[in-house]
């Protein structure tokens, strides 16, 4: 089963002092062109089987800087038996670069009718535009506890990633180092699109993915530059922040069955989603409809 552009679980990280060394370098990536004025404002999800009025699931809002940078991107989960989750990552970027170097990432959220409230500072560095290292750290706003540390590097060579990962405790205001673990992976790309990936050793969220695109502008893609060189990021569905629409997408996890999600789009003119349609088999849809509304800057 996924979700609208956030990954079900997320993976607790290490914050340390970065420096971001961004690059970007055209690998023929498919993304609107400067002149392109418009841009994601707002989008709404749905479940239609749910009655009017109460089928809205999830409200999206995104705010920019002067030079058109995501800088603000609010989520409201609607809640069942308990109050609404709330999901805010706030970008922050060094100079004028395009790539965010750090974002933090706050929820509150609800088991039951207990209320949660954590905070994650995440830190990326890149590589041909590409996420090579991410480093965060998780804390419990509510309570003050840190919970512990991710650090994952990632190493491209050919057709191939190596991903690097290192797990800490927290432990007497230190962090003291856990467990280690690594990926291997192939994969293929086109036009930017990551469209297969199979871990070849190791532990990974996906033993094999296969993508197929449509050619047009992915809105979420323009806007959230987090682009990782696999599928696996901690906090969003890589597959929504390629440059285009990801239509099919058929993947394996481990322990578990094969699944096929698929989307289906329609378009405004000048080739941007206005809506789409999901379904999946093998798993359960956690959503089934999503509507974009966009601005001009």
């Amino acid at each position: 089963m996924k979700s609208f552009l956030f990954a079900i679980a997320a993976i607790i990280s290490f914050s340390m002092a970065l420096v971001s060394c961004q690059r970007e370098v055209d690998w023929s990536i498919n993304n609107p062109t400067a002149a392109d004025s418009s841009y994601l404002i707002r989008a709404n999800v749905f479940d239609t089987t749910l009655a009017p009025g109460t089928d809205t699931l999830q409200w999206l809002s995104f705010q920019y800087d002067a030079q058109k940078r995501l800088t603000t991107m609010f989520s409201r989960f609607k809640g069942i038996s308990s109050p609404d989750d709330t999901t805010v990552f706030t970008f922050s970027y060094q100079g004028n670069d395009t790539l965010p170097f750090k974002y933090v990432y706050e929820e509150k959220y609800y088991f039951g009718l207990v209320r949660n409230h954590t905070q994650t500072t995440v830190h990326n560095l890149y590589a041909n535009g590409f996420i090579s290292q991410d480093s965060a750290i998780f804390i419990d706003i509510i309570s003050g506890t840190n919970f512990g540390a991710v650090v994952n590097k990632f190493q491209v060579s050919g057709g191939t990633v190596n991903r690097y990962e290192a797990n800490y405790n927290f432990i007497g205001g230190n962090y003291v180092l856990n467990t280690r673990d690594t990926g291997v992976y192939a994969f293929t790309q086109t036009l930017g699109n990551i469209t297969s990936q199979t871990l070849l050793s190791g532990n990974g969220a996906y033993e094999s993915a296969q993508v197929t695109y449509d050619n047009k502008f992915n809105p979420l893609g323009k806007i959230i530059k987090l682009r990782y060189p696999v599928f696996e990021s901690p906090y969003f569905e890589v597959w929504s922040n390629q440059p285009s629409n990801a239509l099919q997408i058929q993947y394996k996890e481990p322990f578990n069955p094969i699944y096929q999600d698929t989307y289906t789009y329609q378009y405004r003119a000048d080739g941007y989603p206005v809506s789409h349609t999901y379904s999946t088999t093998g798993g359960t849809a956690s959503y089934n409809k999503a509507k974009y509304f966009y601005t001009t800057l």
